[in-house]
């Protein structure tokens, strides 16, 4: 039986857990998304314009769609990512800046959008209270069904190919990979993250928030400089194999790429794994510094969680999440695990659910034994 109370990794994953938690968007912000881009779909209802007589979808992309927001650091905007995306093929001579101004024109037909949209490189911007939601065109090629498309740049004046469902699917794919658990053993916890103090993820998705994170406040007084969110998600996705914790996650993903890193002559290159006419990483192509920014940061990362692993206590694993996560949400995540603990020990059962190593609460004789392992009681470790 495993005792999270004496077994320092799982008590860092469980903290992971929670600071995961605490980046992502709450169910009360996503619902209030979710009506805001159902209004604007309805807007592209009967345009009498460019998209006359043809449907037009609108769905979520990036870090919306496959479960990796983070809270931007100081209360700043959440930046959300949407496609646009009516049935009708991509043609030569489409005008990017024309059909940017289009978009545009229909939002604000809507006396709640006036003054809130804003015309950018490729997508229209609509600004919230406390998130703005980026609004992208997007053409398919060759026949309706393609899940490459066609996206505008308006200061090139023309055309990218991208590819968002494709990239989502990939990432999901990459989700599944991880290691030692049977389609039988998910049906038997299903219900458990109903009884769990967080939302439960998989340690992919979580690997990625916890790099972001890492990123933002690595990078807060020289935010010019950070690493793009596709290239980190990218690059994670790539390298994750399997592991069956967030943790061991970006142990082995930040290892993987200080390799990569190091074997490449020149700059890394990294492309869109769907669609390699897309190249993430064509900025570093031209500015040295950011691609050197970059390996700088995934060193840091890479002491830091053999620092973690090593740590002495939960005093010192504290004072690293403080530095690589943010005081705040690392103090707030290791008082709840107390409190939860304390609490949760005194009352019911304390359980693991493998092998996502997520604390749960359980009741005798209402757990699976494959699916869950009991805690006994015990002292919070290193207090």
């Amino acid at each position: 039986m495993i005792d999270i109370l004496s077994n320092q990794v799982i008590q860092i994953e469980d903290l992971l857990n929670r600071i995961g938690d605490k980046l992502q968007l709450n169910k009360t912000r996503r619902e209030t998304i979710e009506k805001s881009y159902s209004t604007i779909a309805r807007l592209f209802d009967n345009d009498d314009g460019l998209f006359k007589g043809v449907a037009v979808d609108i769905y979520p992309q990036g870090s919306y769609r496959i479960g990796t927001t983070v809270r931007p650091i100081h209360q700043n905007e959440y930046d959300l990512d949407f496609v646009l995306q009516p049935q009708m093929l991509w043609r030569e001579g489409l005008n990017p800046l024309e059909v940017l101004k289009h978009v545009q024109s229909r939002i604000v037909l809507s006396k709640e959008y006036e003054n809130k949209t804003e015309i950018l490189k490729r997508c229209v911007r609509i600004n919230y209270t406390d998130y703005h939601m980026d609004i992208l065109p997007a053409f398919p090629e060759r026949y309706i069904q393609n899940l490459s498309v066609k996206v505008p740049d308006k200061k090139l004046k023309d055309w990218k190919d991208s590819c968002p469902k494709g990239y989502a699917k990939w990432f999901e794919l990459r989700c599944l990979q991880r290691k030692h658990i049977a389609l039988e053993k998910m049906a038997k916890i299903e219900p458990l993250p109903q009884e769990m103090p967080y939302e439960f993820k998989e340690p992919l998705q979580r690997a990625v928030q916890i790099i972001k994170r890492s990123r933002d406040i690595f990078f807060e007084d020289k935010p010019d400089f950070s690493p793009i969110s596709i290239i980190l998600t990218t690059l994670a996705a790539k390298y994750y194999d399997g592991e069956s914790t967030a943790f061991e996650a970006v142990c082995n993903i930040v290892e993987q790429i200080n390799c990569e890193i190091q074997k490449t002559v020149g700059v890394m290159e990294v492309y869109n794994p769907i669609n390699e006419n897309e190249k993430f990483s064509e900025k570093w192509d031209n500015n040295n510094f950011l691609y050197k920014a970059f390996k700088d940061f995934m060193q840091y990362l890479k002491e830091q969680f053999i620092n973690l692993k090593n740590a002495r206590g939960i005093a010192q694993v504290n004072q690293i999440l403080k530095q690589l996560l943010g005081e705040t949400l690392s103090e707030e995540a290791i008082n709840e695990q107390a409190f939860y603990v304390n609490k949760s020990r005194n009352n019911q059962s304390l359980g693991i659910v493998k092998p996502a190593a997520a604390l749960t609460i359980i009741s005798p004789g209402s757990f699976d034994k494959e699916s869950v392992q009991p805690i006994r009681k015990h002292n919070f470790y290193g207090v």
